[in-house]
Formats: C-alpha cells, sequence, structure tokens
C-alpha cells in the first residue's frame, strides 16, 4: 500500500481517526501540563521569574501568548538532564493546544464528506434533521457531565441558586466545563453549515477559500479592535485568544480548509484521494514556514500599538497559518508511519478515536478533581525523576485516572445511544418545532 487508504475500508479514512487521535492527545496534554505550571517554583530560574511578573507567560499558552515573547518556547538555562526534559516537554505539550485547529479541519471535513454523501444518495439535504443530530450528539452528555462537574466544584458558588443559574446558562452556551469553549464555536459552525455548503457547490473552490479568508479576517480585526477601544481587553474564550468575541466567524478558515479538501477527495482528485499532496516536499517546507509564522504573528510579536493601546492584530490571521501548517505537519508525521498503522485493526482504531474524541470534550471535569486533590500534595519542585516530588508521578495518577474517566465518559456515550433518553428528546424537539410551525 503506498497511501494510507485500507481496502478494507469502505467509509472511513484512517487518517481522520489519527489526527482525531493526535489533536485530542495534544489538547489534554497542553492543560495539563498549564495546570502543572501554575504549581511549578524552581528558584533561580526564568520559569519563576516569569511567574512572579505575569503567570498567562508562564510556559506556552494558546490564550495568552498575544501578551507574551516566543522564549516561552524555551523556558529554562542550564544544561541539566532536567532542565533539558523540562524544555522538551515545554515544547511538546505546550504547543498540543494546536489540535483545536486540526479538530476544526476535521469538523469541516466530516460534515462535508456526509453531506456529499447523502446529496449524491437522495439528491436532497433535511437540513433540519441535520442540526436534530448534531443537538443530540452534543447536548445531552453535556448536561450530565455539567451536573457532575458542579457537583464537584458546588464550594465554588455562593449559594443553590447560583450554582442552578451557572447550569442553566452552562447548559445552554456548553462553556462551563474548563476547555468546552470549542464546543460552543463548532454548534455555531454547524448552524452555519448548510449555507457555507451551498455556497461551496455554487462557486469556485478558489473563490469560496478567498471569501471565507476575508470573512475570518474582516471578523476577526473588528471584534480585536472593538473590544480593546471599548473594554480595554480582548474579549472572548481563552482571554479573546482562541475565538475573539466568541464568534465562530474568527475560527472560520481552518473549518472551510476541511470542507474543501473533503470536496476535493470526494470529486477523486488524484492529489486528495491518498492526502498525498500534503506530503509534497514542497507543501511541507510551506506548512513549517507557516507554522513558525503563525507563531510569531500569536506572540506580541503581532501587537501594533496605537495611542498607547495593544492591539493584537496578528491574531487576525494567524489561526490561518497555523491551521494550514500544523494539519499538514501532522499528515507528514502520520505518513511515515503508514506502513504500520495499516496494520492496526479498524474497528480498535474507531474506538480509541470516538473515546479520546469523548474525554477531550469533558477532560475538564477530571482536571478540576486532580488539580484540587493532587497537584498540591505532590508538586514540590519541577525535576522528572525525583519520585514521588517531581512531575513523574503526578502524570502518571492523571494518566490512571484519565484511562477510567475515559472508560466512564464512553460507556456514558453507548448508554444514551442505547436508551431511550435521546428519543424522548427528539420527541420533545419535534413537538417544540411543531409548535413553532417549522
Amino acid at each position: 500500500m503506498s497511501n494510507l487508504q485500507s481496502p478494507r475500508l469502505s467509509n472511513r479514512i484512517p487518517y481522520l481517526d489519527y489526527l482525531r487521535i493526535l489533536a485530542a492527545i495534544g489538547v489534554i496534554a497542553c492543560h495539563l501540563w498549564a495546570d502543572l505550571l501554575e504549581f511549578l517554583t524552581p528558584k533561580n530560574t526564568i520559569l519563576s521569574l516569569l511567574k512572579t511578573q505575569s503567570s498567562v507567560c508562564t510556559g506556552i499558552r494558546a490564550d495568552g501568548l498575544f501578551k507574551c515573547d516566543l522564549h516561552n518556547l524555551i523556558l529554562l538555562s542550564g544544561k541539566s538532564l532536567d532542565n533539558l526534559l523540562f524544555d522538551i516537554a515545554n515544547l511538546i505539550f505546550g504547543l498540543g493546544y494546536q489540535g483545536v485547529h486540526i479538530f476544526l479541519f476535521l469538523s469541516g471535513f466530516g460534515l462535508t464528506i456526509s453531506s456529499l454523501n447523502k446529496l449524491k444518495k437522495d439528491n436532497n439535504i433535511k437540513w433540519l434533521t441535520f442540526l436534530k443530530k448534531r443537538f443530540l450528539r452534543l447536548y445531552p452528555s453535556y448536561w450530565i457531565i455539567l451536573a457532575l462537574y458542579l457537583i464537584i466544584n458546588y464550594s465554588l458558588y455562593k449559594s443553590f441558586l447560583g450554582m442552578i443559574k451557572t447550569y442553566l446558562l452552562g447548559g445552554i452556551f456548553l462553556n462551563t466545563i474548563p476547555a468546552t469553549w470549542y464546543i460552543f464555536i463548532i454548534m455555531q459552525l454547524y448552524l452555519i453549515f448548510p449555507f457555507l455548503f451551498n455556497l461551496m457547490n455554487r462557486l469556485p473552490l478558489k473563490n469560496f477559500i478567498v471569501i471565507t479568508l476575508m470573512v475570518k479576517i474582516s471578523a476577526s480585526f473588528i471584534i480585536i479592535l472593538l473590544s480593546e477601544f471599548w473594554f480595554g481587553k480582548l474579549i472572548g474564550f481563552g482571554d479573546g485568544a482562541l475565538a475573539p468575541g466568541n464568534i465562530c466567524l474568527t475560527r472560520l478558515f481552518e473549518f472551510c480548509f476541511g470542507m474543501i479538501v473533503a470536496k476535493l477527495y470526494f470529486e477523486k482528485n488524484p492529489s486528495f484521494v491518498s492526502f498525498k499532496w500534503f506530503t509534497n516536499k514542497i507543501i511541507l517546507a510551506c506548512a513549517v514556514i507557516s507554522e513558525i509564522l503563525g507563531l510569531w504573528l500569536s506572540s506580541d510579536k503581532g501587537n501594533l500599538v496605537i495611542n498607547g493601546r495593544i492591539l493584537p492584530l496578528g491574531l487576525t490571521v494567524s489561526d490561518i497559518f497555523i491551521g494550514f501548517g500544523i494539519v499538514t505537519i501532522m499528515i507528514n508525521i502520520i505518513s511515515i508511519f503508514k506502513y504500520y498503522l495499516l496494520k492496526i485493526n479498524q474497528k480498535f482504531l474507531s474506538l480509541v478515536s470516538n473515546s479520546t474524541y469523548e474525554a477531550y470534550l469533558f477532560h475538564g471535569v477530571l482536571l478540576s478533581i486532580f488539580t484540587g486533590l493532587f497537584y498540591p500534595a505532590l508538586l514540590n519542585n519541577y525535576k522528572f525523576f525525583n519520585v514521588p516530588g517531581g512531575l513523574l508521578y503526578p502524570i502518571l495518577i492523571y494518566l490512571i485516572g484519565f484511562l477510567i474517566f475515559t472508560i466512564l465518559n464512553l460507556s456514558l456515550g453507548v448508554y444514551l445511544e442505547r436508551s431511550n433518553l435521546l428519543s424522548y428528546i427528539d420527541k420533545k424537539l419535534n413537538s417544540l418545532l411543531g409548535r413553532l410551525g417549522v
């Protein structure tokens, strides 16, 4: 086999499963690492100096990199083994937040392939049914996990009514559990996907990508400008850097990039059927340059100072470069090991892919438990091998907890699919839509 496409698979594309697994692991590792850094206070190091100046600049933070220098890629000086391991971990785990770029690409790809197949089969797509399925896939499980999260963190709320208010708002906007801001953005993209899909099918793909680029850049620019001048800070999820203004249009490129690749794949474009286009040496070189440029624009190097106000205008285009760069680089990494990856049982691969994605969506619950119970007691310094006071010990404990949590979360998903709960919610939705005349 010269590509990562097995004849045993008629509907699944292994590249997508491996991309999803890598993205989920990257984001989960990034959040764990960021929380670990909150408790690290090694003396006489750059890290301790950064913590005294601004905690947001400790390590690589997607939501605060625009306030920091790229020195956060390498924090510790010296030639000791612990410092070297720390810097390697900071680079690998810290950049794990870019898994979100991959998820946006995968969402656009998956929805487009599914819709194109549906259109080819039935010559029609019932978009209301499409939106209902997405709603039922995300909301019910989120409501259950959110209830668990609020019970665990009950002490953080001033009153029971305050917690109920948080639950009701969080149940709608899907943004209460740490690291779930992405779900709210995805739900917005689901709502506008029918329009994007029809637009893509009516326009040449070059025109479609140019329009989405213009919308993404314009929306980001307007939100950054208005929020800085009206509120004095960048508003939105992740301190504004991850999704300025909480608007999906600011992350439109990665999603539409996935849509375009899906259409080319569906139309059997020779360069995309086996994803060979991504492994072209020139494309790979452009991707590496794009990734570096995206990081540079994400940092304080992409800021513009106007009348004493710092405007992170680099964020208007940084996602474009990082989105293209990280997807291409990850596909090339997968391609290196494609001979071995094709031998993995596809049912097992699907199980791992689904479970890691589900765990990614709700791993914030596990983080909230772990930070409260284990971090203060375990983290005395930053050494990797100084067990039980070092990083290795708490990371192992977290991984064990993560495995258990993943199994429970996947079991919850299976239970919801087999229970009558989703059918009941579906009936209520149909009844509500009927009353509204939809």
